[in-house]
C-alpha cells in the first residue's frame, strides 16, 4: 500500500493544505472499499489506483500521440526516481517503489511504442505485487489494519504526521 499510495501522492492532485476538506480517497480505506466488506480485495486496490495510473500514462505522453515511446518512457522513469530519493532518501527500500518491467517486457505487440492497455496492464501487474507484499497475513484482503499501517509507513516516508489534523482557513 506504501507504494500505491506514494505513487499517487506524486502522480495524483493531492488536497489543497490550506482546505479543511477530507484526506484524498487514496489515504482512507472507506472510499476504496466498494463492497463495504471493511477490507481491501485485488480488484478495488487496482480500482483505487486505476485514476493515477490514467493520470500517470497521460503525464508521461508528452507528444499526446496516445501512446508512450521508450524515450518518453525513460524520461518518465528517471524523474520519477529522482523524486523517491529526495522522498525516501535513507530507505533501501525505494527502489520497489519504483519497480515498473523494462521497456520491451511491457511491448506485448513489439511495434516500439506502448498504448493504454500495455501500460495499465504493467502498472496492474506491478500494483498486484505491491498488493501481495501489504497483505501480511496472506488472506487475499488488506485489512484495516494492514491499511492503516501501511498509510501511516507512506505518511512518515514522506515527512508528513501520521494522522493529520484538518487545516482551517
Amino acid at each position: 500500500m506504501k507504494t500505491l499510495l506514494l505513487i499517487l501522492l506524486l502522480l495524483a492532485n493531492g488536497a489543497s493544505a490550506q482546505t479543511s476538506a477530507p484526506a484524498p480517497a487514496y489515504l482512507s480505506l472507506g472510499p476504496l472499499d466498494r463492497n463495504g466488506d471493511q477490507h481491501l480485495d485485488l480488484p478495488e486496490f487496482l480500482a483505487g489506483g486505476a485514476p493515477a495510473v490514467a493520470s500517470r500514462f497521460a503525464g508521461i505522453d508528452t507528444n499526446r500521440d496516445g501512446t508512450l515511446s521508450e524515450a518518453e518512457l525513460a524520461v518518465a522513469r528517471t524523474a520519477s526516481e529522482e523524486r523517491l530519493k529526495r522522498l525516501a532518501e535513507d530507505d533501501p527500500g525505494r527502489a520497489e517503489f519504483a519497480a515498473m518491467p523494462a521497456f520491451p517486457e511491457m511491448d506485448h505487440d513489439g511495434n516500439g511504442r506502448l498504448d493504454r492497455a500495455e501500460f495499465t496492464a504493467a502498472q496492474e501487474k506491478s500494483l498486484g505485487q505491491r498488493f501481495r507484499r501489504l497483505d501480511e497475513d496472506g488472506d487475499g484482503r488488506l485489512s484495516e489494519a494492514e491499511f492503516t499501517a501501511a498509510r501511516r509507513r507512506f505518511l512518515e516516508q514522506v515527512g508528513r504526521p501520521a494522522e493529520e489534523p484538518a487545516v482551517q482557513p
